[in-house]
């Protein structure tokens, strides 16, 4: 990749419930006189990459996110802190449906070099019960929390009961049980 070349952007894609991804692409670090430095200066990426299940709320919470799951709802802290470099200023946090989308870019000068960035992508998808139109998202500086309804709370269930009970043929049952 030359110096013209713009930076590549990594697409979002949608992860499976309980999975969060964190999508790096190698950002390139240009000196000021590149005709004095004929090798490109390479930053090293910035990535994290959690592939395992979020923990529940029986279970130990990850040092990025926690979720919890509850009768009715669904509650999901995330600590931004947890990517070191990153002001609140350089992080846009959004959900859309049941997706949860946070982009941090930092861009940062150095004395011997033209410029340094470095950028992290995550999409967290909530849980399949997740009611999409009920999902609100607070922030606090670093700190996002995410609460959803469960769709399966409160909806009616149909069950047939029968009595099974062996009884002679001349026993009538009346009433009940």
């Amino acid at each position: 990749m030359d110096s013209h070349t713009p930076h590549p952007h990594t697409p979002h894609t949608p992860h499976t419930p309980h999975e969060v991804h964190a999508l790096h692409t190698p950002h390139e670090v240009h000196a000021p006189h590149e005709a004095h430095m004929p090798h490109e200066v390479h930053m090293p990426p910035f990535s994290h990459t959690h592939t395992g299940p979020m923990k529940t709320k029986s279970e130990e919470p990850t040092a990025l996110a926690k979720l919890e799951t509850l009768l009715d709802h669904y509650k999901l802290s995330f600590d931004l802190k947890f990517f070191a470099g990153f002001q609140p200023k350089d992080c846009n946090v959004e959900v859309k449906e049941r997706d949860l989308i946070i982009d941090c870019e930092k861009h940062h000068k150095h004395e011997s070099l033209d410029h340094g960035f470095i950028e992290v992508h995550i999409i967290y998808r909530l849980p399949e019960d997740a009611d999409p139109a009920s999902v609100k998202m607070m922030r606090d500086g670093m700190k996002v929390k995410v609460e959803a309804e469960r769709l399966s709370y409160g909806k009616p269930l149909s069950m047939a009961i029968c009595d099974v009970t062996p009884r002679a043929n001349d026993v009538v049952v009346v009433g009940g049980f």
